[in-house]
C-alpha cells in the first residue's frame, strides 16, 4: 500500500474503480484505505506453461490413440525439458488422465477422459445430433465423412465415418489442423469483419491479393451454404503430412507453414462454380454446423471419391450435406444465419 492506494497484484477490489474501502491483503496484513481512490485493473493473469504442456500431451495422445508414447517421445514433440515432463505426466496419472505401462514405462490416454467426453457431449446435444447426421449421411451416400469442430486457432476432427475399410480422408479423429487462410472457410465465412481480418492475418505474409481471394472464398461459401475443396497435389501433401505427423513425429511450424502456402500455388484451393456437365476432382464437401448465437462451431465435410464426378453429382452431395446441416440445427431449434436461410435449403 503506497498512498493510500492498493498496488498488490492480489487484489479484492470491485467495480465501480471508485470504492470508498479498499481492502488488501498483503502478507497477512490487511489495510484500509478510507480516501477515494481508482481501483486498479487486476493484469491479465499469464498462461500457465504446465497447464498448456498438460493439453499439448493429451491433443498429441488423441491424434494417435493407438500409440503409446515413452517420456523421451513426449519430451521431443513436446519441447518440454524431462523435469518438467515428469512432473505433469504424474499429476495426469494420478488424476486418472493418463495411464503408464508398468514394464514398456510408455504412456497413453486414460479412462477418466472418457467420463469427461461423455459429460461434453451431455452437456452439448448439438454435438450428438451432430455425430449421428455424419454417420446417417455416410449411411446415405456411401462417402466417408467428416465432423470437425472450431478449437480456439485450430480445426479438430470429432468423428471418422467410412462405408469401406479404405477410408480417403487423411484426417484422423483427434487430429489439429491450423485455422489459416485459405483452410476453415467453412467456419470464417459468417464471422464478423474482426474475426475475419484476424484470421487473414494468421496466414503471415501480407498479400492484398490474396486476402481479396480469400474474402471471395468466404462470400462464395455464405452465398450457396457449403464450400468445395478441390483436390490437388499441395493439398494431398498437407493431408498426407500431418496424418504421418502423429506417428512418426511432430511437425516443425515452418513446416506447416510452408505446406499451407503451398496451398495457393496448386491452382484454385476452392472451387468456386460448379457446371452440372463438367468433371470434378475433389477433396471434399463442407457444410457448418450453427450454435444458437450463430458462430459456425461444427462442420460435415463429405468426401472420399477416388476418380472425378460430374458437376450434377457434387450439386446432389453438396444438397445432401447442407440437408443433414440443416437438420441437425432444427432438432436442436438453431437459427440458420446469413444469406444461408432455411428456406432455401428446405426447398432444395
Amino acid at each position: 500500500m503506497t498512498g493510500g492506494r492498493c498496488n498488490s497484484v492480489l487484489h479484492i477490489c470491485q467495480k465501480p474503480r471508485l470504492a470508498s474501502r479498499l481492502y488488501c491483503n498483503i502478507d497477512a496484513n490487511i489495510y484500509i484505505a478510507t480516501e477515494l481512490q481508482p481501483c486498479e485493473e487486476t493484469p491479465m493473469a499469464r498462461p500457465a506453461l504446465s497447464a498448456a504442456r498438460a493439453l499439448e500431451i493429451i491433443d498429441l495422445m488423441a491424434a494417435s490413440p493407438k500409440q503409446a508414447f515413452t517420456m523421451s517421445e513426449l519430451v521431443q514433440q513436446t519441447g518440454t525439458n524431462i523435469a518438467s515432463m515428469h512432473a505433469i505426466l504424474a499429476v495426469l496419472v494420478q488424476h486418472g488422465h493418463l495411464t503408464r505401462h508398468p514394464t514398456h514405462k510408455t504412456y497413453r490416454l486414460a479412462p477418466a477422459l472418457f467420463a469427461i467426453g461423455e459429460a461434453m457431449a451431455q452437456h452439448d446435444p448439438l454435438l450428438t445430433s451432430s455425430r449421428a447426421a455424419a454417420e446417417a449421411l455416410t449411411e446415405a451416400t456411401g462417402q466417408e465423412v467428416v465432423l470437425t469442430g472450431r478449437a480456439g486457432e485450430d480445426i479438430i476432427c470429432l468423428a471418422r465415418f467410412a462405408s469401406s475399410r479404405t477410408p480417403q480422408f487423411s484426417m484422423r479423429v483427434g487430429e489439429r489442423v491450423p485455422l489459416r487462410p485459405p483452410l476453415g472457410g467453412t467456419f470464417c465465412a459468417w464471422m464478423s469483419e474482426e474475426d475475419i481480418a484476424q484470421w487473414l492475418g494468421r496466414r503471415g505474409t501480407d498479400s492484398p491479393e490474396l486476402d481479396a481471394q480469400d474474402r471471395a472464398s468466404l462470400q462464395a461459401v455464405r452465398e450457396r451454404g457449403y464450400i468445395v475443396v478441390a483436390k490437388s497435389p499441395p493439398q494431398q501433401a498437407l493431408g498426407t503430412a500431418f496424418a504421418l505427423a502423429g506417428r512418426e513425429s511432430a511437425l516443425e511450424p515452418r513446416q506447416v507453414d510452408a505446406l499451407i502456402a503451398d496451398l495457393y500455388g496448386g491452382g484454385s484451393y476452392q472451387i468456386h462454380e460448379i457446371d452440372p456437365d463438367l468433371s470434378y476432382d475433389l477433396s471434399a464437401i463442407s457444410a457448418p454446423i450453427f450454435d444458437a448465437h450463430g458462430q459456425a462451431i461444427y462442420a460435415l465435410s463429405l468426401g472420399g471419391h477416388r476418380a472425378a464426378i460430374s458437376g450434377a453429382v457434387v450439386e446432389s452431395l453438396a444438397r445432401q450435406v447442407t440437408d443433414a446441416c440443416a437438420a441437425v440445427m432444427r432438432e436442436n431449434d438453431v437459427r440458420i444465419p446469413g444469406v444461408m436461410p432455411e428456406r432455401r435449403i428446405r426447398q432444395r
